[in-house]
């Protein structure tokens, strides 16, 4: 469905790695992400973090689903 940045822990570099998209269930909205940004909070994660994650939560995207 997309890809993303994921990190595989403390020491890792930063992959891009493909994503499925999430269920969307009784009111969730479904965003197609156009760009991500990583900011000082995911940077200091990247350097503590114990386990594989997708990192960034400065986001910008269109809205392609709502559910009511």
């Amino acid at each position: 469905m997309g890809k993303g940045g994921m990190s595989q822990g403390e020491g890792s570099k930063v992959e891009e790695e493909n994503m499925s998209a999430w269920l969307v269930g009784p009111h969730d909205v479904r965003v197609r992400m156009k760009a991500v940004g990583i900011c000082g909070s995911d940077v200091h994660y990247l350097k503590t973090m114990r386990c594989a994650d997708f990192i960034g939560h400065e986001c910008a995207g269109v809205i392609e689903e709502v559910r009511r």
